[in-house]
């Protein structure tokens, strides 16, 4: 792909198409480890950097952290992608501090310092959309408006 897009207000420039990963690890919608293995995974995000792509997107949730884990793996060596993942406000994480731990974790399978972008995923009762707002306000501050070099406290 030529063109990029913004990403948002950003300044971060991204493939007008990116590519989605929540069938990467998920047995229960996708039939993960049925239709397609690892190796399927990997040579997917292989063609899709070949043509073009350079934004990817994860969440916790997908595979119970199975698609960060594979995301995570495919990542080392590939050169620059922007990168997101989403927080799943699960009925128990019920403080803000819960994003900054659920981060803390997706970047670790992630393999990565940082994420290029963090977003809620369905935000639903019990708790106020504001209170997740405020997580990822203090998670942006805790890891530098630029993105830190360490996650988030």
């Amino acid at each position: 792909m030529e063109d990029s897009i913004s990403l948002g207000k950003t300044a971060i420039r991204i493939s007008p198409l990116g590519l989605g990963t929540w069938q990467w690890g998920d047995r229960m919608v996708w039939s993960y480890g049925k239709t397609h293995t690892d190796a399927d995974i990997h040579e997917a995000f292989r063609v899709s950097l070949e043509g073009g792509i350079t934004f990817v997107d994860t969440a916790e949730a997908y595979g119970r952290g199975r698609s960060e884990r594979l995301l995570g793996e495919c990542l080392t060596g590939a050169g620059p992608l922007v990168v997101a993942t989403k927080f799943m406000p699960f009925p128990w994480r019920l403080r803000k501090n819960s994003l900054r731990s659920a981060l803390r974790a997706s970047l670790a399978r992630l393999r990565l310092d940082r994420a290029d972008l963090y977003q809620v995923h369905w935000p639903f009762p019990p708790r106020a959309v504001e209170v997740w707002a405020e997580g990822l306000a203090a998670a942006d501050v805790q890891a530098g408006a630029t993105g830190g070099d360490s996650a988030p406290d």
